[in-house]
C-alpha cells in the first residue's frame, strides 16, 4: 500500500512540474508568460467581484460608474492586477493587451457599462 502511495505521489509531482513550466507568448511589445495572463473578461470579472478594492478599484455597480467617468481605465485596472500579483509587471508595457482591455471596457463587455 505504501509503495502504491509513493508512486502516486511521484507521478502527481511530475505532472505538477510539467504544467508549471511557463510557456512564452509574444504579446504586443513584451514577451509575457502565457499562463500568467488574465483575459480582459476575467480581469473585469475579478474587478467586479471586488478583488482589486485594496488598490482603489470599486466593485459591482460602483465599478460601472467608475468606468463611465474614466476613473477606472485599462491602465489602472492592469496596475491594480499587477499589485495584487494577478498579472506580471510586463503586462503594463503590453500595448496590445492594454488596448484589448480598453476596447472591452468601452464596449461594455461583461456588463461593465
Amino acid at each position: 500500500m505504501f509503495k502504491l502511495l509513493a508512486i502516486a505521489i511521484v507521478f502527481y509531482a511530475s505532472l505538477i512540474s510539467i504544467s508549471a513550466t511557463p510557456v512564452k507568448a509574444q504579446g504586443g511589445n513584451v514577451a509575457i508568460e502565457k499562463n500568467t495572463i488574465i483575459s480582459p473578461q476575467k480581469l473585469l470579472k475579478l474587478a467586479r467581484q471586488g478583488r482589486f478594492k485594496t488598490q482603489g478599484i470599486p466593485s459591482y455597480g460602483s465599478l460601472n460608474s467608475a468606468i463611465k467617468s474614466g476613473r477606472v481605465t485599462a491602465k489602472s485596472l492592469v496596475t491594480a492586477a499587477v499589485k495584487e500579483n494577478r498579472l506580471p509587471q510586463a503586462a503594463l508595457e503590453d500595448t496590445n493587451y492594454l488596448s484589448e482591455i480598453d476596447n472591452h471596457l468601452k464596449s461594455g463587455g461583461c456588463g461593465s457599462l
